[in-house]
């Protein structure tokens, strides 16, 4: 589980909010322009969009974070079974995420 708060909102960004996970845990020094340079990495947000880095390409996905507001709380399920369910304040917004690894440890992002 990944939870978090929006804390503020602007709108000179193209793309929104996005969570994720990774199977690699990485370094603290490590730094990404965005979520999908993360490798082995599983990411929704977006416009709108998942990004599977094994597959390198996007697909969509019903969450929409450009309709995010401030105090929202945002989260991320990933189950045993390799489903993912995306939260906003409580509330099932998207569950059509891509099928998740089971048999490695996932690191949130």
């Amino acid at each position: 589980v990944l939870r978090g708060q929006v804390l503020k909102t602007t709108t000179t960004h193209e793309d929104g909010l996005t969570l994720g996970v990774t199977l690699a845990l990485p370094g603290s020094k490590t730094r990404f322009e965005g979520a999908d340079e993360v490798l082995q990495s599983w990411s929704f947000g977006y416009d709108g969009k998942a990004y599977h880095s094994r597959q390198a390409e996007f697909t969509t996905i019903a969450f929409q974070p450009k309709t995010l507001k401030k105090d929202d709380r945002v989260g991320l399920l990933c189950t045993a079974a390799g489903k993912g369910h995306i939260f906003v304040n409580g509330d099932i917004v998207a569950s059509d995420i891509p099928r998740l690894p089971v048999q490695s440890p996932l690191y949130p992002f």
